[in-house]
């Protein structure tokens, strides 16, 4: 083979390879838009309560994200609320630092596993088995936060700002809520696919821009649903929920979010 076909055999392949794998994005996507809101919130646990390698990083302390977070905005020994608490590393390592540390996790491998960690370790922390947006808090915190990225993997805006605007009502005097989110760059994807599957299957959630489904190589859990977020989107979120925003930068590791509630 000579080198003008061997260039175009290789410009085939190629554009034969993007071309599949637009078909591949779109056809998860479609996938995706058939599952209702229940279906697609069993997915994002699923995919999540499987003890693989986390169950390495209990002893790994808090990421360096989370570290000026916690300096700058926790109340020493304060009352801490982490949504999302997986197998226990913010637990673990908050309740060392002498925080009073309630977890909420809706995973139940990971739910118990935070436990026995918690108490092997002769660390003390409350994790809740449950859906943040239907645990029912009573009392107060000094700080929320949301593990890392767990705020993307609430599906929907409007049930994000609900949740958000519940949650101040459990801020104490002087409490902020820190959030970590996956930055959205604006283009060209298959959003608009996983809209039209969602509307042609009657299914009860209507998917938004920055909506994404993932294709996860396992077969019990094959697909799961992350947010992406543009600043101005999260930041107006977390407005609409009553809250001020305090902090909004690039840490090591994640875009981070901290929002407090507005003072008269």
């Amino acid at each position: 083979m000579t080198d003008r076909p061997r260039a175009i055999a290789r410009t085939g392949l190629l554009w034969f390879g993007r071309l599949t794998r637009r078909v591949s994005n779109a056809c998860t996507a479609a996938a995706g838009g058939t599952l209702r809101i229940d279906e697609l919130r069993a997915a994002i646990v699923a995919s999540w309560d499987r003890p693989s390698d986390q169950m390495d990083d209990l002893e790994a302390g808090l990421f360096a994200w989370e570290q000026p977070v916690v300096e700058r905005f926790f109340k020493p020994g304060g009352r801490v609320l982490v949504i999302g608490s997986g197998f226990g590393r913010d637990l673990v390592a908050l309740a060392r630092r002498g925080f009073t540390v309630t977890g909420i996790e809706p995973g139940p491998n990971a739910s118990t596993s935070s436990r026995a960690a918690l108490l092997a370790r002769g660390l003390h922390a409350r994790v809740i088995h449950g859906y943040v947006e239907d645990v029912g808090l009573e009392e107060s915190f000094d700080a929320i936060v949301f593990s890392y990225f767990a705020y993307g993997y609430i599906p929907v805006s409007q049930r994000r700002v609900a949740l958000l605007a519940r949650l101040a009502g459990h801020l104490a005097p002087g409490g902020s809520i820190a959030i970590t989110y996956n930055a959205r760059i604006e283009r060209h994807d298959a959003a608009w696919v996983l809209r039209a599957a969602a509307r042609a299957s009657g299914s009860d959630w209507r998917p938004e821009r920055g909506d994404r489904i993932v294709r996860i190589d396992d077969d019990t859990v094959p697909l799961t649903y992350e947010h992406l977020f543009t600043d101005g989107e999260i930041a107006a979120e977390a407005e609409h929920a009553g809250l001020r925003v305090t902090f909004q930068d690039q840490l090591p590791g994640a875009r981070v979010l901290v929002v407090s509630a507005r003072t008269n």
